[in-house]
């Protein structure tokens, strides 16, 4: 079709940015929110539209992106099962009608890319997860062979504690053992400015690792500002999610993994299999 420019943006999966591609240069991600236009358009009603930049009800933010020089802007999601992959925007210098037939050109084309799209970034999450799963696996192996040759209980629960942070990535992490006088015996290991801190403190069984240690379950916290027993007393900072694990040993609980991140919702299913096998050799 006659038209000025065409433009590819993909959508990131993860912090809602449209990222610029084909002949945008140097133009920056966008993010969604900030144009009305786009939110609605990969939040509510992914359908192609045309935006002219005499109409009133164009948005400042849109005609920013559109460029001085653009009076017509096209907008083609790329769309699969309702799922906004990212859009084409074909920009023109002119007002002219796009013809049925330039239409189903136009649909066609960004139904093509974007089910091809969808299948490349499947082929490359499947990657990253065999990768991903590989490092586990050697870390799970690397970290029984450190607990096996450990020679005290301090540096088992170190040894622990560096394999669950290195895996996850998480913030901050804590191993809590059930003493003889019941308390729980703490050591706890941050990230502080790039460096690990390490802290030990003799607490007693309260908040969430109490509530663990109580009940034997193992709690995932999405949102530590919506959990009645977080404290947030084992490290310089609070943080936003948790992962809480209890140590069954014989049917007793012997102690209490909890790890967190300073990111809302951060322990996914395969992070928690991984954590819940690291516990269970260190156990």
């Amino acid at each position: 079709i006659n038209v000025n420019k065409v433009d590819i943006s993909l959508l990131h999966p993860d912090n809602n940015q449209m990222i610029f591609h084909k002949n945008a240069e140097n133009k920056p991600p966008v993010f969604v929110d900030e144009i009305p236009e786009l939110s609605v358009l990969v939040r509510q009603q992914p359908n192609p539209r045309v935006f002219y930049r005499s109409d009133g009800a164009v948005s400042e933010e849109l005609l920013g992106l559109l460029g001085h020089d653009i009076l017509m802007l096209t907008l083609l999601p790329l769309v699969v099962d309702k799922r906004v992959l990212g859009v084409i925007f074909i920009s023109d210098t002119i007002i002219h009608d796009f013809s049925d037939g330039e239409w189903r050109l136009m649909e066609m084309s960004a139904n093509q890319i974007a089910t091809q799209l969808y299948k490349t970034q499947e082929y490359h999450r499947t990657q990253e997860a065999l990768q991903r799963r590989m490092q586990q696996l050697t870390m799970i192996e690397s970290i029984t062979q450190q607990i096996s040759s450990a020679l005290d209980l301090e540096q088992i629960m170190e040894n622990l504690l560096d394999a669950v942070l290195k895996s996850t990535q998480a913030d901050v992490a804590a191993f809590g053992l059930v003493s003889e006088n019941n308390t729980l015996d703490v050591i706890a290991l941050e990230s502080l400015e790039g460096e690990w801190v390490n802290t030990h403190i003799e607490r007693k069984i309260i908040g969430i690792m109490g509530r663990v240690v109580r009940t034997g379950k193992m709690m995932v916290i999405p949102d530590n500002r919506a959990e009645e027993h977080y404290l947030g007393d084992l490290a310089v900072h609070k943080y936003s999610s948790s992962l809480v694990i209890p140590l069954v040993k014989d049917n007793s609980i012997i102690g209490v993994l909890d790890v967190e991140s300073k990111k809302l919702d951060f322990f996914k299913d395969e992070q928690i299999e991984l954590v819940k096998n690291l516990v269970g050799h260190a156990v």
